[in-house]
C-alpha cells in the first residue's frame, strides 16, 4: 500500500541568477504554509531559486509544496519519487526518520515551534530495518497523532539490531513508545489517554467515541483470526473458519445498526440501518485508531495464507473498510503488504 508516499514534483518559476545567491528554502509547505522554512545560500554557479508542487497518486486532494536551490537546467521538468520513504539514517542508534508531519485533518492548527513540545513517536521497523513494520499497536499511535494534527516525528526503529535509542530512551521496552517534550512513554493505552488529555480542545480535537459500543465492535475479531491462522489441522480448520466469519458478522451487524444519535425520536419514520462510514459516526475515532490496523492484517494474512476473503455479503463492513483506505491517516500509516506477509509467515501455520 503506501501510495500516499509516491509523489509527482512539478518544478517551476526558475530565476536565472548568480553564484552565492540566496534562496528560501522550504522543504515541505502544506496549503501555503512553509512548515519548516530557512534562507540558504546556493553552492554553485548553475543553481537558482525554485518553487515546486508536489502531488501525490493517492489523492489529488492534497499538495505538498517545496522551495530552495536548484540546477538551473531542470527548470519546467517534472520529478517523480518519495516523500516519507527519504529519511535520514543515525548511525549511533540505528533508528529511521522520517520527515515531521503534520495532521491534515485540521490545517487551521497553527503552533509554531516555540510553543509545541517536541513530539517523536518511535516505531517498528520493517525487515528492511527502515521503512514501517507490521505492528497494530505502532499504526494506532500513528494515526492518533496525525488526526489531532500536531506536528511530529516518526522514527522506525529495527528491532534486529538492538538499537542503543532502546537504551537510553525506553530500557526493556518494544515499540511503539512516545518522547513527549522530553518524557517517555512506553505502554500504547496510556499514551493514547496521555495524547487525549494533553492534546484537547479547543487546539486539537476530542478522539474519543461518544458511544462506549463503538470501543467494543470487533474487539474479538482478531482472537478468531489469530486462532484461524494458527492452526495446522486440516479437520479443525471449518469450524475456526465459521468463528472468524461470526465475529466479521457481528462487527458487520454493529456497523448497520443505528447509533442513538442516528434516530430521531420526534421522526414518525422509523430509523431501522446505519450508513456511517465508521464506527461512531462520521468521522475517525480512538476505537478506529484500535480495530482498523487489526482488520487490514485480518484481510491481508487470511487472503495469502488461507484464501479467504472477507464475503462481499458483508456490506456494512466492506463500506468501513472502503471508507478507511480512503483516508490517508490509515492508508498512509498502513505498512506494505509484504512486511505483513514477512511477519506471519512464522505465525500462519500451512493445513496438514
Amino acid at each position: 500500500m503506501n501510495t500516499f508516499l509516491k509523489a509527482v514534483t512539478f518544478l517551476s518559476a526558475v530565476i536565472a541568477v548568480a553564484h552565492g545567491v540566496t534562496c528560501r528554502q522550504c522543504p515541505v509547505g502544506v496549503l501555503g504554509i512553509c512548515l519548516f522554512g530557512s534562507d540558504v545560500t546556493c553552492d554553485n554557479a548553475t543553481q537558482s531559486c525554485y518553487s515546486g508542487e508536489a502531488q501525490f497518486n493517492a489523492t489529488g486532494s492534497l499538495t505538498l509544496h517545496t522551495r530552495g536551490c536548484l540546477d538551473s537546467d531542470l527548470c519546467g521538468k517534472t520529478l517523480t519519487g518519495t516523500i516519507l520513504e527519504t529519511g535520514r539514517r543515525n548511525k549511533r542508534d540505528d533508528r529511521r526518520r522520517l520527515p515531521a508531519l503534520r495532521g491534515f485533518e485540521h490545517p487551521q492548527e497553527k503552533m509554531s515551534d516555540a510553543t509545541q513540545p517536541k513530539v517523536e513517536l518511535f516505531v517498528k521497523a520493517g525487515s528492511d530495518g527502515q521503512s514501517i513494520g507490521n505492528c497494530p499497536f505502532s499504526q494506532r499511535l500513528f494515526m492518533v497523532l496525525w488526526l489531532k494534527g500536531v506536528t511530529f516525528d516518526v522514527t522506525t526503529v529495527d528491532m534486529k539490531r538492538k538499537p542503543d535509542i532502546l537504551k537510553d530512551l525506553a530500557p526493556g521496552a518494544q515499540p511503539p513508545f512516545l518522547l513527549y517534550g522530553g518524557e517517555v512513554k512506553t505502554d500504547t493505552n496510556k499514551i493514547e489517554e496521555f495524547l487525549e488529555d494533553s492534546l484537547c480542545p479547543p487546539k486539537y480535537p476530542r478522539l474519543a467515541a461518544r458511544n462506549p459500543e463503538s470501543n467494543t465492535a470487533g474487539m474479538d475479531v482478531f482472537s478468531k483470526f489469530s486462532a484461524y491462522v494458527k492452526n495446522s489441522n486440516p479437520q479443525a480448520n471449518e469450524n475456526l473458519e465459521k468463528g472468524l466469519l461470526k465475529a466479521l458478522k457481528k462487527l458487520d451487524d454493529f456497523l448497520g445498526s443505528p447509533l442513538p444519535d442516528e434516530i430521531d425520536e420526534n421522526s414518525a419514520d422509523e430509523v431501522t440501518s446505519s450508513s456511517r462510514p465508521f464506527l461512531d459516526g462520521q468521522g475517525l475515532t480512538l476505537s478506529d485508531c484500535n480495530l482498523l490496523p487489526k482488520l487490514h492484517i485480518v484481510k491481508v494474512v487470511c487472503l495469502k495464507y488461507r484464501k479467504f476473503s472477507i464475503p462481499q455479503y458483508l456490506t456494512n463492513l466492506w463500506r468501513y473498510l472502503n471508507a478507511a483506505y480512503a483516508r490517508e491517516e490509515f492508508a498512509s500509516t498502513c505498512p506494505i503488504d509484504d512486511e505483513i506477509h514477512i511477519a506471519y509467515s512464522c505465525v500462519a501455520k500451512a493445513l496438514k
